[in-house]
């Protein structure tokens, strides 16, 4: 491997969880650390100090949960990069954020940068893909469907029936390649296609779209660091509820597996998932159901990048994994992951708190018996609006040594309201 000189980190997302410490010795080692990031947010400052270098550039606002940074700036300003270290093998290109992921592989590409090449990117972002590639490797997935706007204009309740026939009479209707739970529906009868179909109409997001029966099952999310094609590291916890729910209003908690046999299983299947798929390098960030009535998985979706949320804080309290410091170390330094150790003390949970609608009255403390601490992110008078799991109140840690009461506490969670808002 040629000597890496330069990182160029395309957005900032979940770099707030690496550890300065292994920054400063990447930067002290003679690598270059640029940022590529949309001219309109601010950089924390603390994120700023990582960088030698920080390049705005414009971004479209309607084709993600977060901007989607312009093609050709992003090309232009690495190409500079790349020829201030003599060529495309010295630099490597980084980016964990969902809509970015696969400006960032076409960049590699069109300049020979190593990294993730657009089909391999394309099979975690296009769930329509992801699904036939896992199905092919035997692996259950919903029944699904890409979703057809002229039939359902032609007819609605003709589509509807037809839907209902080959689906099942739930359905759950979302973006084909978008996060964070953006204009996805519960359909549980004809008004709320109507309803969601409108909703869509109205939406300033342009996305194709996909239909799938509803599974009934516990949610589960498997996070793990792939190095040469093998996974080095898995976290595996049970969710509390999807990025749906959490959108509408419940908090995204997370409990952590502990039965060995259970965990077994599950990081034995999110492996063949990951195999399947033909990831190499990197992060991935997996969700899938158990079927309650059969207890075996059923694939939901995967992104080749880091779980969003509370996911990678979640794996360094339960792990001491840094799934960011993995990353970073992997294109620099890959000689030294060996020295990351799973430290597995699976006594926290950690949850991402919704913000409701309107103007925040008060923040609530939950009522349970294990230690916990929240750091808001809003505050009384703020004005909120929940729309996607990027619309956070706060994040709250609870930790307890007795598993037992942790998972009473865990419960207690589902039913709690962090934030009070007035409407109007």
């Amino acid at each position: 491997m040629e000597i890496v000189k330069t990182i160029v980190y395309i957005a900032t997302n979940y770099l707030q969880w690496a550890t300065p410490g292994l920054v400063s010795r990447v930067r002290a080692s003679g690598v270059r650390m640029v940022l590529i990031t949309y001219e309109g947010e601010r950089v924390a400052p603390a994120l700023a100090a990582y960088f030698d270098h920080v390049i705005p550039v414009t971004a479209a606002l309607n084709e993600g949960v977060r901007p989607v940074l312009n093609l050709d700036e992003v090309r232009c300003a690495i190409e500079k990069e790349m020829r201030m270290v003599g060529g495309p093998n010295a630099i490597r290109i980084l980016c964990q954020e969902e809509g970015n992921v696969h400006h960032a592989a076409m960049v590699r590409e069109q300049l020979g940068i190593p990294g993730d090449t657009v089909a391999m990117v394309e099979r975690f972002r296009n769930k329509l893909i992801m699904k036939q590639v896992v199905e092919d490797a035997g692996i259950r997935t919903p029944k699904h469907l890409k979703f057809d706007f002229d039939a359902y204009k032609d007819n609605p309740n003709e589509y509807y029936s037809r839907l209902g026939e080959i689906l099942g009479e739930r359905l759950v209707l979302k973006p084909v390649d978008a996060a964070g739970s953006l204009n996805v529906s519960i359909i549980s009868r004809f008004s709320d296609l109507q309803s969601a179909c409108a909703n869509i109409e109205e939406s300033p997001y342009d996305f194709e779209y996909e239909i799938d029966e509803f599974i009934d099952g516990i949610m589960y999310q498997s996070d793990s660091f792939v190095h040469q094609g093998g996974v080095e590291f898995t976290g595996t916890f049970e969710l509390g509820c999807t990025n749906f729910d959490f959108v509408m209003g419940k908090p995204l908690t997370g409990f952590p597996a502990v039965d060995p046999e259970l965990k077994r299983k599950l990081e034995d299947y999110n492996a063949r998932v990951i195999r399947a798929l033909g990831m190499q390098n990197g992060c991935t960030h997996h969700e899938y159901f158990l079927d309650k009535k059969t207890g075996e998985p059923v694939f939901l979706e995967i992104a080749c990048r880091a779980p969003g949320g509370v996911g990678v804080y979640f794996h360094i309290k339960n792990k001491n994994y840094n799934m960011m410091d993995a990353y970073l170390i992997q294109n620099t330094s890959p000689e030294a992951l060996d020295e990351l150790k799973v430290d597995a003390r699976d006594n926290v949970v950690a949850a991402l708190l919704p913000v409701g609608h309107g103007r925040v009255v008060s923040l609530q403390e939950p009522e349970v018996k294990s230690d916990f601490e929240i750091r808001w992110l809003i505050e009384e008078g703020s004005v909120v609006n929940s729309r996607t799991i990027a619309d956070a109140a706060g994040i709250l840690t609870m930790r307890n040594d007795d598993i037992e009461q942790l998972r009473i506490d865990f419960e207690a969670l589902q039913s709690y309201t962090p934030v009070l808002c007035d409407p109007d």
